[in-house]
């Protein structure tokens, strides 16, 4: 028997938005996107990041009275119940600058199976009589997305449960040829949902956020909902030959640019398909910035607002596959590069600074990739 929300009375619940896809698709971005439209300045978010140092809190520009990040310390993304808690309190916390929520963005960490969520969403009486699932929205990466659902059963049941994917990073995409393979590749495997095509999260809110039929009782509603989570649930499980791990590092004392680009470079390039996810806050020049990479696919860094990062501080989550985390932490040497002045025609070449390029380089060799990577 299929379950059903339950709304205690007739006045209007909070819509609710969750936004799904794998580690690096761009959910944040798009999030991101949105809360500067001047219609959804009072909205809320939950995000769910794995990682033992929060990231997300800096990286998502809602405003900290309306954001709530759940560390769930694992990879599992069982967090349906820690979610259902946090809307609660958003609802009790609500209006504490006289502006109630009037929307809720949920983002699951790209590792989350989104099914028991959506259930959540939809069953549990104390969160259904407040709030009303409106849309699923899943990001697929232009760049990565095939090869993630080729690779990733949770990538899978992301698409899966949407009735409104997002392609991001179009400007990456290499050709027309490319982006018709993922949109046949996306009708293929869930032909009713509506497909947008974004660069950096661009979007028009009442195109992406219209209800759709996981709001509202009807029966036709019931049943796409019922026939969505059922295929979902139907999508073969694929045992992970290199297990999934997450951790992050701190790093102390400001970073030249040069060296920061160098070490992006040197762990995209030699990782590859081990590095399934880096974000963080880097502390560059005296400026923080936003940081992102997906495999050996590196985002423009973006600057952050004064109060939204701390000055000295640099905080890295990395999600892997197969990595060993110290050998990776040892690479955070490169980070120590400071940029030369400017040559002339007595200049030579700093012995020191030499050596440390020939070890970190060294280091960077010596490392053990994944199998499957």
């Amino acid at each position: 028997m299929a379950q059903v929300a339950h709304p205690g009375s007739a006045a209007p619940r909070i819509p609710v938005h969750l936004f799904s896809g794998f580690l690096g698709s761009g959910k944040s971005t798009l999030i991101n996107r949105l809360l500067a439209h001047p219609g959804l300045r009072r909205a809320a978010v939950i995000v769910a990041e794995a990682g033992d140092v929060r990231v997300d809190r800096a990286l998502i520009a809602a405003r900290p009275d309306m954001l709530r990040v759940i560390d769930h310390g694992c990879l599992c993304g069982e967090v349906h119940d820690e979610i259902a808690s946090s809307m609660l309190e958003l609802l009790r916390g609500q209006g504490t600058r006289g502006e109630p929520i009037d929307a809720l963005f949920i983002e699951p960490s790209g590792l989350s199976d989104p099914v028991p969520i959506i259930q959540t969403l939809l069953t549990d009486r104390k969160v259904s009589q407040f709030f009303e699932l409106r849309t699923v929205i899943t990001v697929v990466d232009g760049v990565q997305g095939l090869e993630s659902l080729h690779t990733q059963t949770v990538a899978t049941k992301q698409l899966a449960v949407a009735d409104t994917i997002v392609i991001s990073k179009a400007d990456r995409i290499a050709g027309p040829q490319d982006l018709r393979e993922l949109h046949d590749r996306l009708a293929a495997s869930n032909p009713d949902a509506v497909r947008h095509v974004a660069v950096h999260g661009d979007v028009e809110p009442a195109r992406l956020l219209r209800a759709s039929a996981y709001a509202g009782e009807r029966d036709d509603a019931s049943r796409v909902r019922l026939h969505a989570v059922n295929r979902a649930q139907g999508v073969r499980r694929a045992d992970a030959v290199v297990p999934v791990r997450s951790f992050s590092v701190v790093h102390r004392g400001d970073i030249d640019m040069p060296g920061f680009v160098l070490w992006l470079n040197l762990i995209a390039g030699q990782f590859g398909g081990g590095l399934l996810r880096m974000k963080g806050v880097a502390c560059i020049d005296g400026r923080g910035y936003a940081v992102h990479a997906v495999q050996s696919v590196i985002s423009e860094p973006v600057e952050l607002e004064a109060g939204r990062y701390t000055p000295g501080e640099s905080v890295f989550t990395f999600i892997v596959r197969g990595l060993d985390e110290q050998q990776l932490r040892a690479t955070l040497d490169v980070l120590r590069f400071r940029g030369a002045p400017a040559a002339s025609a007595g200049a030579r070449i700093d012995p020191a600074r030499y050596a440390l390029f020939k070890d970190v380089l060294s280091r960077f060799r010596s490392l053990q990739l994944p199998a499957s990577a």
